[in-house]
């Protein structure tokens, strides 16, 4: 009976160092694909960031283009404007039609 007992003590250890090692090997893979997600998260959060640089960037660009425009209306476009004559009443101004005239 001693020796019935041995024998599947030993068994059982045997056993529980297989699954040992198992679960070891387990939970490599596990930290290894977390830390493969991090790196992947953190190149993901710097592609958005110049993402967003960029963004901004155009809108930037795309504003100073808008405000920059020639409409006649344009703050930039009056000073180019000449005294001349027009087929209408009153005189101009380089800012536009002198409504006192």
């Amino acid at each position: 009976m001693l020796a019935e007992t041995r024998a599947e003590l030993d068994e059982f250890h045997t056993s529980s160092k297989e699954l040992e090692e198992e679960l070891i090997k387990e939970i490599d893979r596990t930290e290894k694909a977390q830390q493969d997600l991090k790196v992947k998260v953190a190149k993901t959060e710097l592609e958005r960031d110049e993402w967003k640089v960029s963004l901004n960037s155009y809108s930037n660009t795309t504003s100073l283009l808008i405000n920059s425009s020639s409409s006649p209306n344009s703050y930039r476009y009056r000073p180019h404007i000449t005294q001349r004559q027009r087929p209408c009443n009153g005189s101009w101004t380089p800012s536009g039609r002198n409504p006192r005239s």
